[in-house]
């Protein structure tokens, strides 16, 4: 099993993202801000007041629509990256730091376009941690990782105790080749 290894690998490409117009460069190019166009899937298995953790928020892409669909929603990111949110959306809890965040539970923790961009051991704490913060996962993003080969993303997810609830969507890459992005409904074991 092989990865292909992008640019975005480091924790250095995202946390050298301090500005707006690096960020736009980064991570637009390929996703305009604004929701993707996949939230919709989640949309449909939320129940209004959700509490809903958005792991890994970005600039805050989803989160606003999230709300506007009724959903109370947290954003967690590295710090530069909430920074910058924190200049795009209003109204919003946003936080750096997953100490505070994972002390309280979510109806769904939300991991899109993340899971992938995270070492092994950091992911298997995360999702760990995530047992502990809510009975619902749904994870947008690709199979392989930038990190390790030995093994897929929802080899690492199944193994820290989460179980495949339902594949939501299988997504074309960003070059619309079928690749490995798909979109999945996890449920804790």
């Amino acid at each position: 099993m092989t990865s292909r290894v992008p640019p975005n690998s480091s924790l250095e490409y995202w946390t050298d993202i301090t500005d707006i117009n690096t960020a736009k460069e980064r991570i637009l190019p390929n996703c305009p801000f604004g929701p993707s166009k996949h939230l919709l899937e989640i949309v449909r298995i939320l129940s209004l007041g959700d509490r809903v953790l958005d792991f890994g928020c970005g600039i805050g892409r989803n989160i606003t629509t999230l709300k506007s669909f009724g959903f109370n929603v947290v954003g967690y990111d590295l710090p530069n990256m909430i920074k910058l949110c924190k200049e795009l959306v209003n109204n919003i809890d946003l936080f750096d730091k997953w100490n505070i965040v994972k002390k309280y539970n979510y109806d769904f923790i939300f991991c899109g376009l993340v899971l992938q961009h995270i070492p092994l051991f950091a992911l298997q704490e995360y999702l760990l941690d995530f047992q502990t913060m809510s009975k619902h996962m749904i994870v947008y993003g690709r199979v392989s990782s930038d990190h390790f080969t030995d093994k897929l993303v929802y080899d690492v997810i199944r193994e820290s105790g989460w179980s495949l609830n339902r594949i939501l969507q299988a997504v074309p890459c960003w070059d619309n080749k079928i690749e490995d992005h798909e979109m999945i409904l996890w449920e804790k074991n």
